[in-house]
């Protein structure tokens, strides 16, 4: 074994700027294994040629890119690797977004401030309404397709049932949606009157809470379901279903929204 012009596991760390113990790790990992191992002491050595691929590894991780992503970008084309980098990237600003508006709001939680004091909530009792609807689990990055192609669908079967629609399309939100929780979510176009086909949720009542503009973006949104589900627990009521997001408008730049959580009194 020629180990002539080849780095120690500790000269390649200290010319990397990574720690042995990383190394280690992507060795372990197959996205930085060594050009040669000892086979009698286990002793790994390096080549100077990898020190392009350890730093680029560094730079990486240095963007918070998970090892899964990384071994993508380290085995894909150029453009697949610019591509993932340039969509870990967008993730990035989109956590910086998130974070933009959470970090005042913690601030006044720790503060004991009630961000959630500014909503007016208001209730109002329903009868059973009849609805068309579609179901699935999503999660956040599909959301906002499933919603738009589920409206559109439903609108369409409503004019081939001949059924009358009475009001703004909602969502009945059955489980969280995120990066990790795929909900379900259960959109639904409200009918004056039942169809084949169509569901019935029951009556009961609601407590309310609308949103504008920029209220209705993530996280704000959060903070009007937290108020709704405050008033309810602070009165003594019980939640009695799915929260619901009605949208009246979805225009971007024009949203109007409504939070609307049953409860039973």
């Amino acid at each position: 074994m020629n180990r002539n012009h080849h780095f120690t596991i500790s000269a390649f760390a200290e010319a990397s700027l990574l720690s042995i113990k990383a190394l280690r790790l992507y060795d372990e990992l197959g996205i930085l294994p060594p050009a040669l191992i000892d086979p009698d002491s286990g002793y790994r050595y390096y080549h100077p040629d990898q020190l392009g691929r350890a730093r680029l590894i560094r730079q990486l991780r240095q963007l918070e890119m998970p090892l899964a992503i990384i071994r993508g970008v380290l085995e894909g084309s150029p453009a697949e690797a610019v591509a993932q980098v340039q969509a870990h990237w967008a993730s990035l600003q989109q956590q910086m977004q998130v974070a933009r508006v959470l970090v005042p709001d913690v601030i006044a939680s720790l503060k004991g401030e009630n961000p959630m004091s500014a909503f007016h909530i208001e209730i109002k009792t329903t009868a059973a309404q009849p609805v068309l609807s579609r179901t699935k689990h999503v999660y956040v990055d599909g959301l906002d397709s499933f919603i738009q192609n589920s409206v559109t669908e439903l609108k369409a079967l409503a004019v081939q049932q001949h059924a009358v629609v009475s009001g703004s399309p909602f969502g009945i939100f059955h489980g969280q949606i995120n990066d990790e929780s795929n909900g379900p979510l259960q959109v639904c176009l409200p009918l004056q009157a039942a169809v084949p086909g169509s569901d019935e949720l029951p009556a009961g009542k609601l407590a309310c809470v609308t949103v504008k503009g920029s209220e209705c973006d993530f996280p704000n949104i959060l903070k009007a379901y937290d108020a709704v589900a405050d008033w309810i627990t602070r009165h003594g009521y019980q939640m009695a279903g799915s929260p619901r997001e009605v949208w009246h408008a979805m225009e971007r730049g024009s949203e109007h929204m409504s939070i609307e959580w049953p409860f039973n009194d």
